[in-house]
């Protein structure tokens, strides 16, 4: 059921994955209410709070209602990050992959997050960052010529395509 999460998350979510493991305690069904994922970020203390996608949240309905965390080791108990790490590591291997790491998953989706026109304050929203310099160091990546097309456009000097 770990990879249905998994891919779940970062094909369809697009939000940073690592708010399933990397809390301060483990996300639980009781941090979602109203379809809305709220945790606190290990690593900063920065509270996040996600709205589920729908295909995500049909994963999570889908899960046995046995164990309050969504993501569970082999043994039943709550996934540690680490754990995670290593099983992802794992997973991609086992694709026919290699170098990928979850942390990857978070700055691909500040950068299609950029792509797709949310601003820096939107992504910070979703990815936890405190500072724009933060975001910004993830969203460099994001397509420039459509951004400048798109900025150029919204101030109504050229049109797109001419």
């Amino acid at each position: 059921m770990r990879k249905g999460i998994t891919f779940t998350v970062t094909a369809a979510d697009r939000r940073r994955l690592g708010a399933l493991v990397a809390a301060r305690s483990p996300p639980q069904r009781q941090h979602v209410r109203n379809n809305v994922l709220t945790i606190t970020q290990q690593k900063t203390g920065q509270q996040v709070s996600i709205p589920l996608h729908p295909d995500l949240k049909r994963v999570l309905d889908s899960l046995p209602n046995d164990n309050l965390t969504f993501l569970v080791s082999d043994r039943g108990g709550p996934l540690k990050p680490e754990s995670f790490t290593n099983w992802f590591k794992r997973m991609v291997q086992d694709a026919g992959f290699s170098g990928l790491l979850p942390h990857g998953l978070r700055k691909a989706t500040c950068r299609m997050l950029a792509e797709s026109g949310c601003t820096p304050h939107q992504i910070m929203a979703i990815s936890g960052h405190k500072t724009l310099s933060e975001v910004t160091r993830y969203t460099v990546a994001a397509s420039r010529t459509q951004l400048s097309e798109d900025a150029m456009a919204s101030l109504g000097k050229i049109k797109k395509g001419t």
